[in-house]
């Protein structure tokens, strides 16, 4: 199945969040209330004149794709040039792994595809910065890092990511 067919079967953040337990429901919503983007951030959201594709495969009993589902679900928000469709984690490995970094099956994973649904960029999993510790040798940093992500520290980071696979 290809890219586009898999976005035009997708479905919504909305059925994702009701088929959902109450309790993923809300932590997602504790994540909304707390998420704090600057303006400028949401000004360039805003601005994007084209249209965006996004492909999610994410589920919302997953912590990570509880932070970044939602944040990915607020830009399309703020623009509707930005359209985002999902797909469930299972039956949808092998195209996970296609388009992870080696081959691991990790969620959230967000293909960002033009109006051609060309693919221009990923999400892998956590942000840049969380994802730059995480995959290092420091310990320490790792679990300070984990600790500030699952409060919500770095949401924005998820967007900033969104801006740069732009350029």
């Amino acid at each position: 199945m290809s890219l586009k067919e898999l976005f035009e079967s997708g479905y919504s953040f909305e059925q994702e969040f009701y088929k959902s337990e109450l309790a993923y429901q809300e932590k997602a919503k504790d994540y909304r209330d707390i998420m704090k983007i600057t303006k400028y951030t949401i000004e360039k959201i805003k601005s994007i004149d084209k249209e965006i594709n996004i492909l999610g495969f994410s589920e919302l009993w997953c912590p990570d794709c509880q932070i970044n589902l939602t944040v990915i679900d607020y830009i399309t928000k703020l623009n509707p040039k930005i359209r985002l469709k999902l797909q469930s984690r299972e039956g949808h490995e092998d195209i996970i792994k296609e388009h992870s970094d080696n081959g691991r099956v990790k969620i959230p994973i967000f293909i960002y595809l033009d109006s051609n649904f060309e693919k221009f960029g990923s999400f892998i999993e956590f942000p840049s910065n969380v994802r730059d510790v995480e995959f290092g040798d420091n310990q320490v940093e790792k679990i300070k890092t984990k600790k500030l992500y699952r409060k919500g520290s770095y949401m924005e980071q998820t967007i900033i990511d969104f801006l740069n696979s732009l350029e």
